[in-house]
């Protein structure tokens, strides 16, 4: 049995204008140049197709696709993070033959190793109260005075992965998922871990030893702009895969998250 995988999933949502399956690739690009030695997994669970040139991206950069059209188009697909935990867990069951799963979500780049920091714990990334007060109080179902962990990085294993064991046809709305899980997480005798060495702005700002970017896309509240004040180079070594391979461009809005307290 082998150490580790990487999983995550890509929906191409031609309504959407987040670039999901281009951030997607952008993962792969990133996983490849830094720990090209694991497995990586894509799951394509909608109905809409992803392009031609994405694919050719993610089988060049060694990503297995496992395509089952479980669902059909949405507009929102923010559910698809906790049930790729679920679906490799339990229905593709890697855990056959992985000890552990690390989830990445696709708005991410990996910079830095970190395997060597991954035992059975759950991590955890509470969203800040000035989030949940601005942005997140917008969704359903959303009791504020309870926490919010974002599982946009997770490990999953034998031992904590009924967390994400729920029926993923009656809650597809945007945070349900992310409401029950947790507070499955808080109600569980789990270990928990808070993130150390990521990078999710404007909680942990970026540094020379950050192992996991989540940058939030790049719409108007992505970060991404931020690589280019710790290492220039890398910057524009991923804008140019960006603009001239994904042909998507970068929109950040450097102001954006100044009108939060943290």
């Amino acid at each position: 049995m082998k150490d580790y995988c990487i999983i995550f999933s890509i929906d191409d949502n031609k309504k959407s204008e987040y670039g999901f399956s281009e951030m997607g690739a952008l993962l792969s690009y990133s996983l490849k140049m830094t720990i090209p030695h694991v497995d990586v997994y894509c799951g394509l669970f909608t109905n809409n197709i992803l392009p031609v040139n994405i694919l050719n991206i993610l089988k060049a950069n060694n990503v297995n696709i496992i395509k089952d059209n479980i669902f059909n188009t949405y507009d929102v697909s923010y559910f698809l993070r906790n049930y790729t935990m679920y679906y490799f867990s339990h229905i593709y069951n890697l855990l056959n033959e992985y000890k552990t799963l690390i989830y990445i979500d696709v708005d991410c780049i990996v910079l830095n190793d970190f395997l060597s920091e991954i035992n059975d714990e759950i991590l955890i990334e509470e969203v800040p109260e000035s989030i949940k007060t601005h942005i997140e109080i917008n969704y359903n179902d959303l009791d504020i005075s309870k926490k919010l962990y974002f599982n946009w990085m997770q490990y999953i294993t034998n031992t904590n992965k009924y967390l994400y064991d729920m029926d993923y046809t009656n809650i597809q709305d945007e945070k349900q998922s992310d409401i029950m899980i947790s507070d499955r997480i808080e109600k569980s005798n789990l270990i928990k871990k808070r993130h150390k060495t990521t990078s999710y702005y404007p909680v942990r700002k970026l540094s020379k030893n950050t192992t996991v970017f989540h940058y939030d896309g790049f719409i108007d509240s992505g970060s991404f702009f931020k690589l280019k004040d710790i290492d220039e180079k890398l910057y524009n070594k991923y804008l140019l895969i960006i603009e001239k391979i994904l042909k998507i461009k970068l929109h950040n809005d450097e102001e954006y998250w100044n009108e939060f307290t943290f």
